[in-house]
């Protein structure tokens, strides 16, 4: 017990140490150090080495010049709710932020990899951002083909863990791709999508959006 006692105590230790080294080389994160330090363990939040894609738009991506470590990424990153993933492969810190509704986080044209520490999603093993079977990667976007109605497809989408969304198509590369899963696993079929039309709307066009993002079909 002792032992322990004194592991425990090394170990929070150095958590301090690394978060006070890292906000004060950055004065946004600074008033966030009083609340760190009160606290039992930042690793509350998880965060898992993976093998991983590196070709992150740049408007995802926030650099931290003064945080040289894991442990002083992953504080960061626990910081910032829309934070994924961290990196130190290209040197400094790099947070992945983006949520479920954002687009062309990843460039499409750029193969690089690296050592990629993936948030812990509640409900999902460890290093994943969407549930297992999932596939027709695009971009780092991946689809599930669903049967049913669309309540019911609605109803699923919602209650997956993950950076889940019932399927919007906002570019010309989306509609491909959406064409070829359904030729793929529906044939001729018709396949439902996120598009809903508000109550009361004109027809036949009037009021449809994207549900899950809530995305005017008129902008995209």
């Amino acid at each position: 017990k002792k032992f322990r006692k004194q592991q425990i105590k090394r170990t929070r230790s150095s958590e301090l140490q690394a978060r006070q080294s890292l906000f004060q080389s950055d004065r946004q994160h600074r008033d966030a150090l009083a609340a760190f330090a009160a606290s039992d363990c930042v690793c509350s939040t998880k965060f898992s080495p993976i093998d991983g894609s590196l070709c992150i738009n740049s408007d995802f991506v926030r650099t931290f010049a003064g945080a040289a470590s894991e442990l002083q990424c992953a504080i960061l990153c626990r910081l910032r709710p829309q934070c994924q993933a961290f990196s130190l492969s290209d040197g400094p810190c790099q947070l992945f932020e983006f949520n479920k509704c954002s687009k062309s986080v990843r460039d499409c044209g750029c193969s690089r990899r690296g050592r990629v520490f993936v948030r812990q999603q509640p409900g999902l093993p460890a290093g994943l951002l969407c549930p297992p079977g999932y596939g027709d990667d695009l971009c780092g976007v991946k689809y599930k083909v669903v049967s049913g109605s669309w309540d019911d497809i609605k109803s699923t989408c919602e209650s997956e863990s993950g950076l889940v969304i019932m399927a919007d198509v906002t570019s010309t590369e989306e509609l491909a791709q959406v064409n070829q899963i359904r030729s793929l696993h529906t044939g001729s079929s018709p396949m439902w999508l996120g598009g809903f039309q508000a109550p009361g709307s004109i027809e036949p066009s009037g009021g449809w959006h994207w549900l899950s993002c809530n995305i005017s079909m008129d902008s995209s």
